[in-house]
């Protein structure tokens, strides 16, 4: 079993609160309705394509790792347990004509430009963060480990990860121990 196979298993335990599949690899998994009406606890993204990939390095103005790159191939951004773990990815514009509702990850230029920390260096991409505190995770394109750092100091590391499969497999399995069967944090 690999690691997406291992997280999605975890997710999969709250599809009995409820489950959309857009079948276009966006998904809505654990309606959870005492946080809001249309709220879920788990959000995947529409996978982006090499087209996508190719604009968000240009828009970026940087190469993406490779293993960052391979995960918006299948998933552009996710969120888990309501924003406790998410990874950005590219906010696409939308033409009006979808057929499901339109939502979005949060997007990955504002914390590698407007928000990126002063002390980051240009080897850093930050690519997700955390909802409880606004600490960020990000790459270092030297060692393709993946950090978590504080929310202003890229330097202030919390924890370090060899790469991000790993990371997002620690994390989830350990977030997913804080809420109940229910969706309700514990």
């Amino acid at each position: 079993m690999n690691y997406i196979e291992e997280i999605e298993n975890l997710l999969y335990l709250n599809k009995k609160l409820g489950f959309i599949d857009y079948g276009d690899g966006a998904m809505l998994i654990g309606h959870v309705p005492h946080v809001a009406p249309a709220a879920y606890l788990h959000r995947i993204y529409s996978p982006l394509n090499n087209n996508d990939i190719t604009l968000l390095e240009n828009l970026l103005q940087r190469n993406l790792p490779n293993q960052f790159k391979s995960f918006l191939l299948k998933h552009n951004g996710i969120s888990f347990f309501l924003d406790s773990l998410y990874l950005y990815g590219l906010e696409k514009n939308s033409d009006g004509r979808l057929s499901k509702p339109i939502f979005h990850p949060f997007s990955i230029l504002i914390p590698n430009t407007i928000e990126r920390p002063k002390d980051a260096e240009d080897s850093f991409l930050f690519i997700g963060g955390y909802g409880d505190d606004g600490s960020k995770l990000y790459i270092d394109d030297k060692t393709g480990k993946v950090f978590h750092c504080e929310r202003y100091y890229s330097k202030k590391i919390l924890k370090v990860w060899p790469n991000i499969e790993i990371m997002l497999l620690d994390e989830t399995k350990r977030i997913s121990k804080k809420f109940d069967e229910n969706g309700k944090e514990v």
